[in-house]
């Protein structure tokens, strides 16, 4: 434990020299307070160590100073800047831009994005914080009067309904993971579509099992939670970090690496 203890305090401590550099340097560094937020959220580096009985935010105002909605902002941006970059498309230009366009899901994000870098294109306009907001607003706009007058409110129901390929795909899932899983995703204990469960049970056994880390106890969408398994090791990644991270993830951590797929597990 001392040894696990250390590697926490170590990628800790690496991460608040960045944050707080990238605080020093000002706005244009918030894709790395935001990049170091994530990864302190994610690996619950500030719950491993003596500040495992505060709140993150609140570990982030003391090691800081940023404010909830400072923290917030950061974080969103970043997501929303990955998004981006694995569509491989332009980046927006600051962080005012990612925030605005973090308002809307992952895919909404791309489309309107693309569709505002097309038309600041094609009529040899500068893009600007205020056109990509006034397009987050028509998309949220659009999408509020594409959902009046649709009659079937599914938060009535007690118990999500699925189709024959959607039991198909909770019956893997239960399997694999287990009861428990399956009664929180079935009883709509986490917000998740039919369509984000068939994604779910697509998957390798090893990545089955590994979900309920980030979709039960994160909240994040399959999507979202496939996306960061696939980035969570680099060349750079430790032997330590990764014993910590499968620690953290209740005993075990799959991901990839270039065309290695990696398997920890803690033995006890």
């Amino acid at each position: 434990m001392d040894k696990e203890l250390a590697a926490a305090n170590k990628e800790l401590e690496r991460i608040s020299r960045i944050i707080r550099k990238a605080i020093l340097d000002g706005t244009q560094s918030v894709r790395d307070i935001g990049s170091g937020l994530i990864t302190i959220w994610e690996r619950d580096l500030w719950q491993l160590g003596e500040e495992k009985e505060k709140e993150f935010f609140v570990c982030a105002y003391e090691a800081f100073g940023l404010e909830r909605r400072s923290v917030k902002a950061a974080m969103a941006a970043e997501h929303t800047f990955l998004h981006i970059e694995e569509a491989a498309l332009q980046l927006p230009e600051n962080a005012a831009q990612a925030v605005e366009l973090a308002k809307l899901d992952n895919d909404k994000q791309i489309e309107v994005w693309r569709r505002v870098t097309e038309e600041c294109e094609t009529s040899q306009l500068p893009v600007t914080v205020l056109r990509v907001r006034d397009a987050v607003n028509q998309e949220r706009a659009s999408e509020k009067e594409e959902g009046r007058g649709i009659e079937i409110d599914l938060d009535d129901d007690d118990e999500l309904s699925l189709t024959e390929k959607g039991e198909e795909a909770l019956a893997r899932i239960k399997a694999l993971c287990g009861k428990k899983v399956a009664d929180a995703l079935r009883q709509k204990r986490v917000k998740i579509s039919e369509d984000g469960i068939k994604l779910w049970a697509d998957q390798d056994d090893d990545v089955v099992k590994e979900l309920p880390h980030y979709v039960i106890n994160h909240n994040w969408t399959v999507r979202k939670s496939l996306n960061y398994m696939s980035k969570v090791i680099d060349g750079d990644t430790e032997v330590d970090e990764l014993i910590l991270m499968a620690r953290n993830r209740g005993g075990r951590l799959v991901g990839n690496h270039q065309d290695a797929r990696i398997v920890v597990e803690i033995v006890t």
